[in-house]
């Protein structure tokens, strides 16, 4: 279980609760293949860590190897990850993780580390007036939409946001 960092570009300034994706090269550098599939794969994950040193999130997204990945072998990777709801200074610890069996970092491997500086992600500002496309005159009538948040994929406590819309 090791692990060479060839190349990535983990962004350093990223808006909290969204999804990104990156490029990512790294070296199987130990002594078994990496398997993409069966009962104990290996993947590319991350851990959040806080500005406290404490975990935040210690099972990240999981990017899935393309195919077996033997010893002296290079692959690069669309690294999946998801940033923190709170804004804040956090470090982004990359790892592999051989599923069921152990993370590469437990087994002595390196890990890489970026400090990333999560910004709040606000959601846009509705218009406050929209005309009918076509600049016609309609009966004044109120239809409300609700928009919800949906999902936590971090299992965090999460605020809701609803939004309505009328349109008259």
């Amino acid at each position: 279980h090791n692990v060479a960092w060839v190349s990535h570009n983990t962004p350093t300034t990223v808006y909290s609760d969204l999804d990104y994706t990156l490029t990512m090269q790294v070296r199987n550098t130990g002594t078994a293949t990496w398997p993409p599939t069966g009962a104990n794969p290996v993947n590319l994950s991350y851990h959040w860590i806080d500005s406290q040193n404490r975990p935040l999130v210690f099972d990240g997204l999981r990017t899935s190897l393309p195919s077996n990945i033997p010893p002296n072998s290079t692959v690069t990777l669309s690294a999946r990850f998801h940033t923190p709801y709170e804004p804040g200074t956090y470090t982004l610890q990359w790892d592999m993780v051989h599923e069921y069996v152990t993370w590469f970092s437990e087994r002595g491997a390196p890990s890489l580390y970026v400090a990333v500086q999560v910004l709040q992600n606000t959601p846009p500002t509705p218009p406050i007036h929209v005309s009918p496309v076509n600049g016609t005159i309609v009966r004044s009538r109120t239809v409300t939409f609700t928009w919800q948040d949906g999902g936590d994929p971090d299992n965090r406590p999460r605020t809701y946001r609803d939004f309505s819309v009328i349109v008259a």
